[in-house]
């Protein structure tokens, strides 16, 4: 269990503090925090995989893209594999996420299995937010034309906003330029069962015996 504060827009770091403090019994470990024109990032960190390298907000090789996430993505070192040698420089699965997306722009998030919820943004302001497919990890936000807060849980909000936060929907990632996008349905399409269509009003429902002659 982690904690993570994300912001983007026209923010206030004071204000953005202020929530991460308000969710560090979820991670002990460390406080870590981005603060950059217009963008956000803030993690307490629950040290699991790669104790001693995976400090947050992590940032790629250039220094140009960084990410906070809670949670576990549990084909992290698949896709670590997958990249060119080098790319990834610890073993945290949340650095895989960011250098996926990096990649292969928002439509990637699909490839990760896990439960999980991270946010990321470019030295550009670019941002990205993503919760997995079952909402196993909590994620709450608020949004206005201007400014989106994300956060891990709803006291992180102040008192005042806590009545306009929302759950963020699962299976959906949010981005600076699109605003909400579903990748992922928790439960997939070709493993659903089939819908029956309404009774119809004075109408029997079918038997399964067969009828008598």
């Amino acid at each position: 269990m982690c904690g993570i504060v994300a912001a983007f827009g026209g923010i206030d770091h004071d204000q953005c503090g202020r929530m991460l403090a308000r969710v560090i019994h979820r991670g002990p470990d460390d406080t870590g925090e981005l603060r950059i024109d217009r963008a956000y990032l803030g993690h307490q960190r629950l040290s699991i995989v790669d104790v001693s390298g995976g400090r947050q907000p992590i940032a790629n090789s250039s220094g140009t893209a960084w990410v906070v996430g809670n949670g576990e993505i549990y084909n992290h070192a698949e896709l670590s594999a997958g990249l060119p040698s080098g790319t990834v420089v610890t073993r945290s699965d949340t650095e895989a996420a960011l250098h996926l997306v990096m990649r292969g722009g928002p439509s990637a998030v699909q490839r990760l299995r896990g439960m999980f919820a991270f946010a990321m943004v470019t030295a550009e302001g670019d941002g990205l937010v993503a919760r997995d497919p079952m909402g196993v990890k909590p994620l709450y936000w608020i949004s206005d034309d201007d400014t989106a807060l994300f956060a891990s849980e709803l006291r992180a909000f102040d008192r005042e906003d806590r009545p306009r936060v929302t759950s963020f929907p699962p299976g959906c990632l949010w981005i600076l330029a699109g605003g909400v996008v579903r990748y992922a349905d928790a439960v997939p399409v070709e493993v659903r069962p089939p819908r029956r269509a309404p009774r119809r009003r004075g109408t029997k429902p079918c038997s399964t015996r067969s009828a008598k002659r």
